[in-house]
């Protein structure tokens, strides 16, 4: 960690997952208001229409591979739409990421200087990206994210950390999550029919699949 750049250094102490209160409560309560019930109804179409797309993709295979068809680019591509990152570039931000997320795996020997490029690229893009929603505002969280930029509710490192952090550790979560839950379904094929003949069972099954098999173990 002493071997990154500054810039890399404030990117991942005003992170999320390294930050305590008060600075953790205040920079949780702007990311907060994207997650509301309401909203998440509002991108459900969405979420829906990518994920159509990617079960089409492998329609045709016998075999498919589901964590790298399904479980691996769904998470972050919704992701992505609610940032309000435009779509052409979902497979650069995923690769990009991926480096990041290298910096706090305890079992990937880190390289500084590709983590350093990385966090460079990825700042440079959001920050240009968050002066063009300034200028230009949309329904998204990265608009929402500059107006308490000008508030000055947040300050930009702070708006970068939290956009660098809500991609490389909100996809990975959830892509465990799919992955635990395919899991367990093939284990209990009862529960798996059961799902299947009864759709409205799902909300439940969701909150019984976080709990079976956590994907956070520490």
């Amino acid at each position: 960690y002493s071997e990154l750049s500054d810039q890399t250094r404030a990117l991942f102490r005003n992170a999320l997952l390294f930050t305590d209160p008060p600075l953790h409560t205040r920079l949780r309560a702007e990311v907060s208001r994207a997650f509301t019930p309401r909203k998440m109804q509002q991108l459900e179409p969405r979420i829906r229409a990518i994920t159509d797309r990617l079960l089409q993709g492998i329609a045709n295979d016998p075999t498919p591979e589901l964590m790298t068809s399904i479980a691996e680019p769904l998470p972050i591509q919704v992701i992505a739409e609610l940032i309000g990152i435009p779509e052409e570039r979902w497979s650069w931000i995923t690769e990009i990421s991926t480096v990041l997320r290298r910096a706090v795996d305890p079992f990937i020997p880190l390289d500084p200087a590709e983590v350093d490029r990385a966090a460079t690229d990825l700042t440079m893009y959001y920050g240009s990206l968050a002066d063009e929603r300034a200028a230009h505002p949309t329904d998204d969280l990265l608009t929402e994210l500059t107006r308490s930029e000008a508030a000055g509710q947040i300050n930009r490192t702070e708006l970068l950390s939290l956009l660098v952090i809500l991609v490389f550790a909100g996809h990975e979560t959830t892509t465990g999550v799919i992955g635990n839950a395919l899991v367990a379904l093939g284990r209990h094929p009862e529960q798996r029919e059961l799902l299947r003949s009864r759709p409205d069972l799902w909300p439940n099954a969701v909150e019984e699949l976080l709990r079976y098999d956590t994907v956070l173990q520490t």
